[in-house]
């Protein structure tokens, strides 16, 4: 066999018939997969189809935010009662947590006690802040209605049904 002669594969002249001499082991696997009939690569569209094509198409939706109005429009009132009462829960949660958890593993008792009742502190703020807000808004709908507050009927029992007179 001459250098300019490419009948045979390099490899196949040592008496290897796969072929795996010639130094390309992908060409020595598809060898052996053409000889013994195995498929060199799985191929899932064979076996399940084309997702693409044969899966249900999603159902389309709108964009929510383009109903959602300007927050630049917002109400002030809303909008400090809102900062205001994430300011304090932040504060809160830090020291409900913080406090004890350093109290207990750093050992420092009275700062850490100091940091919860910060937390606690802050705590009540939140609760001032929510019942403020919403009795803003109970007061405009009090108002609007003739001044009756929203708790009374006007029929003499309470919220919880009993009678105001006994």
């Amino acid at each position: 066999m001459s250098d300019g002669d490419d009948s045979e594969p390099s490899g196949a002249s040592d008496g290897d018939p796969t072929g795996a001499g010639d130094g390309d082991p992908a060409a020595a696997g598809n060898r052996l997969a053409d000889k013994f009939g195995e498929p060199s690569e799985f191929d899932p569209t064979e076996r399940f189809g084309d997702p693409e094509e044969e899966a249900p198409s999603a159902p389309g939706v709108s964009d929510p935010t383009e109903n959602l109005p300007d927050p630049s429009e917002a109400d002030g009132a809303v909008h400090r009662a809102f900062w205001t009462a994430l300011l304090w829960t932040n504060v809160a949660l830090a020291g409900v947590t913080l406090g004890p958890a350093y109290a207990l593993l750093a050992g420092g008792t009275e700062i850490g006690a100091a940091v919860t009742v910060v937390g606690a502190f802050a705590t009540l703020r939140v609760y001032q802040t929510v019942r403020a807000f919403q009795n803003r808004d109970n007061g405009a709908t009090a108002a609007a209605d003739g001044g009756a507050s929203p708790d009374d009927s006007g029929d003499g029992t309470s919220e919880t049904g009993d009678d105001d007179a006994t």
